[in-house]
């Protein structure tokens, strides 16, 4: 069963899977991710998208902590690993529905 994102909400999960920081470890949570913060996210449009693919049930939001500098909070946001094409480095089981 396929569930229903938006484009901004692919978006942000593509972003994820792109990141430096993400790493493939098929079956286990929270490899697939990025930290997200001010500098590289715009945090009024971002906040939104997280919670909802957080009560989709998409994402798993870690607790807060502060950057390197310490200037900032973010987060570490991972994919849940039932929507994750290990071998494609894509998103599967989801729905988009803006049809990009």
């Amino acid at each position: 069963m396929n569930i229903n994102i938006t484009d901004l909400e692919k978006e942000f999960l593509n972003r994820l899977i792109e990141s430096e920081y993400a790493d493939f470890v098929e079956g286990e949570e929270g490899w697939v991710g990025d930290y997200v913060c001010k500098y590289d996210y715009d945090m009024k449009v971002t906040r939104g998208v997280m919670s909802s693919l957080e009560q989709k049930n998409i994402i798993i939001v870690g607790e807060p902590e502060k950057t390197l500098k310490g200037d900032a909070m973010m987060n570490w946001v991972s994919i849940k690993c039932k929507y994750v094409d290990y071998e494609n480095y894509s998103l599967k089981n989801l729905s988009f529905k803006g049809g990009k």
